[in-house]
């Protein structure tokens, strides 16, 4: 079937393409499954969340296509109580809300808005993009295991997500 070296080409880079999709999905289900048993390590360290949160977006702009992605920071207190977090599961939750938000804003460039305030009682990360968002009516099952709010699937994803 690939008797050009163009298609062989084509051909190899399609199988691989799958086979990253493929690991990425069992990443997932793996750590989906340790969350499940809790059997999840947490390296919960002392951390100013602002400057986490700051450094995660200078680290994406460094790569991201400005006409596909632009980020805006906001931090509300000039300073910000540390709090005790897991800085890669912080990193995961933040890259599954970009994943999300760049699959399903459908607008281009797709602009994230973060923001880190402190009130009394909490500190509080905000993440916000310029897409429709989630359906009124479907707000309330996506934290449920598995639940998509694209019944049809027209996007590639595990359904593992939030």
């Amino acid at each position: 079937m690939a008797d050009t070296e163009e298609k062989r080409k084509r051909y190899l880079e399609t199988a691989y393409e799958s086979t990253e999709e493929m690991n990425q999905l069992l990443r997932k289900l793996f750590d989906f499954s340790r969350m499940e048993s809790g059997q999840m390590p947490f390296h919960m360290i002392k951390a100013d969340l602002a400057e986490y949160a700051a450094s995660y977006v200078a680290q994406k702009e460094v790569t991201a296509d400005p006409r596909k992605l632009k980020f805006h920071f906001h931090k509300k207190e000039e300073l910000i109580a540390e709090v005790r977090f897991d800085i890669e599961q912080v990193r995961r939750i933040l890259d599954n809300l970009l994943e999300n938000s760049m699959k399903y804003a459908m607008v281009e460039p797709v602009e994230i808005d973060i923001t880190v305030a402190e009130t009394e009682s909490e500190i509080k990360l905000e993440w916000k993009d310029n897409g429709n968002g989630v359906p009124e009516e479907k707000l309330g099952r996506i934290f449920e295991r598995f639940y998509r709010c694209d019944e049809s699937r027209q996007k590639k994803g595990s359904g593992v997500g939030l």
